[in-house]
């Protein structure tokens, strides 16, 4: 019974963040006015590449390991570009 409540208190705060979050990139892209904007994986990049692709900047997905993370997997189906690290033709 806790963990559920604790699952549902961590839902209520993603929604209750998620908002924020879209505001301050939107507040930062803005700001900057970048000619691109790199998603390297983890929570900051899913506001940041939303945003900067509803304000019409290019976005890039680059991704460090041989294995997607969670949010560059959100992003990449959505996305028609992504980097992946190589060895002579190789994903490592």
């Amino acid at each position: 019974m806790v963990s559920t409540a604790r699952t549902y208190l961590r839902i209520l705060k993603y929604y209750i963040n998620w908002p924020k979050s879209q505001f301050k990139a939107y507040s930062i892209i803005k700001q900057f006015k970048p000619h691109a904007a790199v998603g390297v994986g983890g929570y900051a990049s899913g506001p940041t590449l939303k945003m900067a692709g509803m304000m019409g900047v290019p976005t890039l997905i680059q991704e460090q390991n041989s294995y997607a993370g969670v949010t560059n997997k959100l992003w990449l189906k959505s996305k028609k570009d992504m980097c992946c690290l190589r060895r002579n033709g190789e994903v490592l």
